[in-house]
């Protein structure tokens, strides 16, 4: 059994549940799903809608567990809203079948789907190391796009005073590789990708980045 600070989790989990495309559920549920999975002392949540790719981590305890599952966004907003609400720890278990979220005194039983394999190549597009400082360009992306980014929270801010004064930043950069989608960071542990159209400029203000390793 994994556990860790609930809003940790919440970090992870409800964020990523902002790029999971619902619609999808009936010809590619996997779209309309979070992949969970836990390695030894790390949780990790990742969901697209084939556009963006959300991937949050919560460092946190297991007695060595190593587990995958995909899960349905529509049967885990009762367990991530749990998390966002809870100041305690909160703890994640797999049995094969089903995910098992304990906040506090409630217990959140998510049955798993196929598909969690379909992940690997989605998470194989991140690059495995990132220089912000050879940025090609700025990323130009849609309003509805930015409302999304918009929604991502730091649930955990409440519980550090520095925190609560410097929330954090999202942060974008363009792969050196032209061709390659854009990279983006939300605090030390939430990244995203991003299919995006490109304008000739190389911001400063990414090289303060530094986010060049992910290690989940």
């Amino acid at each position: 059994m994994f556990t860790a600070p609930a809003r940790k989790l919440a970090n992870a989990l409800a964020n990523a549940l902002i790029f999971a495309d619902t619609k999808a559920a009936d010809h590619r549920q996997h779209l309309a799903a979070v992949r969970v999975r836990v390695r030894t002392n790390t949780f990790d949540a990742m969901a697209t809608d084939a556009y963006i790719i959300g991937h949050g981590r919560a460092g946190g305890s297991s007695p060595g567990d190593t587990w995958t599952a995909l899960l349905p966004v529509s049967e885990l907003k009762q367990a991530a809203t749990a998390l966002k609400r809870s100041k305690g720890e909160a703890s994640v278990d797999f049995d094969g079948t089903a995910v098992t979220f304990i906040v506090g005194d409630s217990k959140y039983l998510v049955t798993g789907i196929d598909g969690a394999e379909r992940f690997d190549a989605i998470e194989s597009l991140f690059p495995a190391l990132m220089n912000y400082e050879a940025s090609p360009g700025y990323l130009v992306i849609d309003p509805d796009i930015t409302a999304r980014l918009g929604k991502l929270k730091d649930y955990d801010s409440a519980n550090t005073v520095v925190d609560a004064h410097r929330p954090h930043a999202l942060i974008l950069g363009l792969n050196p590789d032209p061709s390659s989608p854009a990279v983006g960071a939300f605090g030390p542990d939430f990244r995203l990708l991003i299919a995006a159209r490109r304008a000739k400029y190389t911001p400063n203000e990414l090289a303060y980045a530094g986010w060049n390793s992910w290690e989940p």
